[in-house]
């Protein structure tokens, strides 16, 4: 995995923030024999933006799905058949896919919109209102 920052400025905020997403992510469980999309994790002002590449696979063939604060991308993409013709090499990951992401703390889980184009699985999920500290009069 290749992660780029500028002076490797990779600080606790962001992992502390993404619940571990870098440990998730070297120690998600691969026994289920699934290939794992690629990621790429941006954060702006209001949102948290996770592309996913899924080449080849159908809008209708990507299953999503939050729980407990779980993102959960998964699809299948099944190679086809002929009887007229024989593959004699192929470089394309046919098979399930699928990919758990632990959203961070400030992000709204039912507020997430989800755009599929040219194999890219675009997420834009809405940070939640950050609350402020309560000051507390002592009478």
């Amino acid at each position: 995995m290749i992660i780029h920052t500028k002076q490797n400025l990779l600080t606790d905020r962001f992992t502390s923030d993404f619940g571990h997403l870098i440990s998730d992510m070297l120690n998600e469980n691969s026994s289920d024999n699934s290939i794992r999309p690629q990621l790429e994790l941006i954060e702006n002002e209001k949102n948290y933006l996770l592309k996913v590449s899924l080449p080849g696979l159908a809008k209708e063939d990507i299953d999503l799905s939050i729980e407990d604060h779980i993102l959960t991308v998964s699809g299948e993409l099944t190679k086809p058949t002929s009887k007229n013709s024989t593959s004699l090499y192929s470089d394309i990951k046919y098979g399930k896919y699928s990919r758990k992401v632990r959203l961070p703390k400030g992000a709204d889980s039912s507020q997430v919109e989800a755009v599929y184009t040219r194999g890219i699985l675009h997420l834009t999920i809405t940070k939640s209102e950050t609350v402020e500290p309560k000051k507390i009069e002592i009478k």
